[in-house]
């Protein structure tokens, strides 16, 4: 038998509770250079989702070198890592105690870690073959998915995949677009030999026996040094994709608050359906905002949103994409229900038999996707054959494009759907009244469809299309010069003359 690659003979085991089958912690020390040929960094990039963790900043690696460089400096807190399962039934990595731990016993025991081999051997050909059971595994392990649900997710990915070749979209730009196929759409690249080449480095990453879950720009930085740096390592035993994910979110969000769209995209492109409905019960006990995963699995990743793909989950600024922020208020105004209409008028109407509120919200929130989309589909289908006036390319683009339009700016859309619910409040109460033998919520969502065709020809196509001279509507001034003129058009049923309002004009007081 070929001598292990590393061992750390002065190891300890503990858990941190004495039930029987509680994971191992293992503490070590482990010099930076040597735990990186071992433990990955799996990053999630904008062309690249097969990881969790953010790109590295070279910023923060040069500080942190420099940091290091200075003598007296040290970094006393642990790494956190973990250690893969085994699949297959081949541990790459082995605990051996020095004698056998009781059973639910809190230790602390002493054991040697044992990584019993160098992944910088590993040919690409056995990454990939690694992979491939390991998302397998994933799988077929996932706790909330039925064979007939991975079924159906590998034929939507596939439906998904001939639709993109029919659009002759660039191949880089659909890789992983769909939050439950996603492995699916992996294990087929897998077979793909030059996607495997171009994305070897990740890859690589992945297959290691071991992930660095919080700690990459410390490790980083002192891996340049080159000079052997000692770190004291935490290491989750037998951690699960789903288990590493957990402890990325919760050690980053409560230390130092990870963008939420940050997160939002981790749980969608990261884990499974059944994985992440296995971790939502423990994110909300960490206080993480779990809920903007619920708005954005409508509004970004579902098919039939009009927002489908079209939301910034990245931490860069993105012309070609609407901002995170403001499309969470837009959705959470659905989602509350935030505006007095729903409460007064639409969850009574749609829930008669719910006697309570809470129990009314409860039940809204089976169907509130449904209603946005349909609120949302009518006006992209309104507006979408209308085009605005050249721009400075000197080009015309229709509506429904962010970056060159009026009606695509986060705060328009959120100003628009506030004037659309101020209309619904006008409507008096014989309008909510459901026709006996009629579904409530099927017949809500019609007199909303049709309420919001109403609501559209209050605002001409020019409104939007026209050169805007108030170019700061994020502004205090110019967002009130945008909600008067969006007011005004309502309140006139689209006789206001918009062109002379200081949001066209740019003469804001």
């Amino acid at each position: 038998m070929p001598a292990p690659y590393r061992t750390y003979p002065r190891a300890s085991a503990y858990r941190q509770t004495d039930a029987p089958d509680a994971p191992w912690l293992i503490l070590f020390v482990a010099a930076a250079e040597e735990l990186l040929t071992w433990a990955g960094i799996p990053q999630r990039t904008d062309t690249n989702a097969v990881g969790f963790q953010r790109a590295d900043s070279a910023d923060r690696v040069l500080q942190t070198k420099e940091f290091f460089n200075l003598r007296p400096n040290q970094s006393p807190t642990a790494l956190i890592v973990g250690i893969h399962r085994p699949v297959d039934g081949v541990r790459p990595i082995e605990v051996r105690f020095t004698a056998p731990p009781p059973l639910g016993g809190l230790g602390p025991y002493e054991c040697e870690l044992v990584v019993h081999t160098d992944p910088r051997e590993t040919s690409l050909p056995d990454v990939v073959a690694r992979l491939r059971s390991q998302f397998t595994d994933r799988l077929r392990t996932s706790p909330s998915v039925s064979k007939e649900d991975e079924e159906a997710e590998k034929a939507e990915a596939e439906e998904n995949d001939s639709m993109e070749d029919s659009e002759d979209l660039d191949s880089e730009d659909k890789s992983f677009e769909m939050p439950n196929s996603v492995l699916h759409r992996l294990v087929e690249q897998l077979a793909n030999q030059s996607w495997t080449a171009a994305n070897s480095d990740s890859l690589f990453e992945l297959a290691k026996p071991a992930t660095i879950i919080d700690g990459q720009h410390r490790v980083k930085g002192a891996a340049a040094c080159e000079r052997n740096i000692p770190f004291a390592v935490c290491a989750l035993l037998d951690c699960s994709w789903a288990e590493q994910v957990f402890q990325f979110t919760v050690v980053n969000y409560s230390a130092k608050g990870i963008p939420d769209q940050f997160i939002t995209a981790n749980a969608a492109l990261s884990l499974t359906a059944g994985e992440l409905s296995e971790l939502q019960i423990r994110l909300d006990q960490a206080k993480v905002k779990v809920i903007e995963y619920d708005l954005m699995k409508i509004v970004q990743y579902d098919q039939e949103s009009p927002f489908y793909g079209m939301v910034n989950l990245s931490e860069k600024s993105d012309p070609a994409r609407i901002g995170y922020k403001t499309m969470v208020r837009v959705a959470k105004d659905w989602y509350g229900p935030t505006p007095d209409v729903f409460r007064q008028f639409v969850l009574l109407a749609c829930f008669p038999a719910e006697k309570t509120r809470r129990g009314r919200i409860t039940q809204w929130r089976e169907h509130w996707g449904a209603f946005f989309i349909d609120f949302w589909r009518i006006v992209r289908d309104h507006y979408m054959d209308h085009k605005t006036v050249p721009d400075d390319d000197g080009k015309s683009y229709p509506l429904w494009t962010v970056g060159h339009s009026n009606l695509m700016i986060a705060i328009v859309l959120y100003e628009f759907q506030r004037c659309f619910f101020q209309d619904l409040s006008f409507q008096d109460e014989n309008y909510w009244e459901v026709p006996k033998n009629e579904d409530p919520v099927t017949f809500i969502r019609g007199k909303l469809r049709q309420r919001t065709q109403k609501f559209l020809s209050f605002y001409p196509p020019d409104f939007f299309a026209t050169k805007w001279l108030t170019k700061s509507i994020n502004t205090s001034a110019g967002r009130k010069a945008l909600s008067t003129a969006l007011n005004k058009l309502l309140s006139s049923k689209g006789k206001y003359q918009y062109g002379k309002s200081p949001l066209v004009t740019g003469e804001i007081d």
